[in-house]
């Protein structure tokens, strides 16, 4: 199922429910409720889901992170079970893999050991969507990313 719009970079939550550039706060919080947005305590604008919300056969939590009034990042993890997922899991490929089949991106990416290979970014007019790993600790972020306007 295509969630992910690579025209404009919105993304389908249901067939209700599209995030873009232009979601407000309000609009996040009247679609998955007060008791389930939360706000962070450590990242300021940052607002969590506090459980999984399944779309077509996986399980996605998000954290939206705004400027001021303006969306500017998406950040996911994906899970194929609403299990929560477990410290030191490794989703990486399978996130990248359904990113790269979002996005219709055929370059076969693949992770190594490099520490020059610490990122898959796609760019597009509107912003940028991809994953970003630390070897080091073995923890990765999946994100859609837009441009602001300035």
């Amino acid at each position: 199922m295509q969630l992910i719009n690579t025209t404009n970079g919105e993304f389908t939550i249901n067939n209700n429910f599209t995030v873009s550039n232009k979601t407000t706060l309000n609009e996040l919080v009247i679609h998955f409720g007060k008791d389930q947005l939360l706000e962070s305590k450590y990242l300021p604008n940052c607002y969590y889901t506090s459980s999984s919300f399944k779309i077509d056969t996986l399980f996605f939590k998000f954290i939206f992170s705004f400027d001021n009034q303006t969306i500017k990042k998406i950040a996911f993890e994906i899970e194929t079970a609403a299990a929560p997922r477990k410290e030191w899991a490794n989703n990486r490929d399978m996130e990248t893999n359904w990113i790269a089949e979002q996005m219709n991106d055929n370059t076969k990416f693949g992770w190594d050991a490099n520490p020059e290979c610490e990122h898959y970014l796609l760019n597009y007019s509107w912003g940028t969507i991809g994953i970003v790993f630390d070897f080091k600790n073995g923890t990765y972020e999946s994100f859609l990313k837009y441009k602001l306007n300035t």
